[in-house]
């Protein structure tokens, strides 16, 4: 039996037609490599998988770590100063800048002091204080190169800020005893006229 097509037009079979691309025949397409890992098929070896994953990854810390003691001996060390370290911290906000680091381009922007071979941030107690951690790995490694100086140690201070008085007023007894601290004339009026804050 033969199919009948609604519009009554004969059926059109695609047919290769013999044509090539020349251009791709020419010129072969680079092999790109993937990353391919096996699917465990049971689970003995999901368990043994997850065992030699910690391995492994120590594994890759290892020969890091061995790099850069390797990076250390071989570094001429300079004297550190202030200004050595200002110019290096510019460089690097230059950087993180082009990367859009803006959280890292803030912290840096932070005072510090040049304490021996430690460079200590005096940050504020908040945000600072939680990326501070985080950064520190690759903010000492930067610096030991851009430095050359394999001893340099990036550490941070928490600075008490001064507390603004004024910020936390909120009532008008709250202000009214504020005032007469600073003012003890203010206490002898109050005493004298009998007034009160709340009305």
């Amino acid at each position: 039996m033969q199919k009948k097509s609604l519009t009554n037009e004969p059926e059109i079979k695609a047919e290769s037609t013999g044509f090539s691309n020349s251009a791709s025949q020419a010129s072969p397409i680079p092999q790109v490599k993937k990353k391919s890992f096996t699917i465990p098929s049971n689970l003995e070896a999901v368990e043994k998988q997850i065992k030699d994953r910690p391995l492994e990854i120590q594994a890759k810390k290892e020969i890091v770590k061995e790099e850069v003691a390797e990076l250390e001996e071989n570094l001429p060390r300079q004297p550190l100063n202030s200004d050595t370290v200002k110019t290096a911290f510019e460089e690097v906000l230059v950087e993180f800048k082009q990367d859009h680091k803006n959280m890292e381009m803030a912290l840096l922007s932070q005072p510090f002091e040049l304490r021996g071979q430690e460079v200590v941030f005096m940050l504020s107690s908040g945000l600072h204080e939680d990326l501070f951690p985080k950064l520190k790995p690759e903010l000492t490694g930067i610096l030991r190169r851009k430095l050359r100086h394999p001893d340099v140690e990036v550490t941070f201070e928490i600075t008490k800020e001064a507390k603004n008085p004024l910020k936390n007023l909120y009532t008008s007894r709250e202000k009214l005893t504020y005032l007469m601290e600073k003012s003890p004339a203010l206490k002898e009026l109050k005493k004298r006229f009998g007034l009160d804050a709340d009305f």
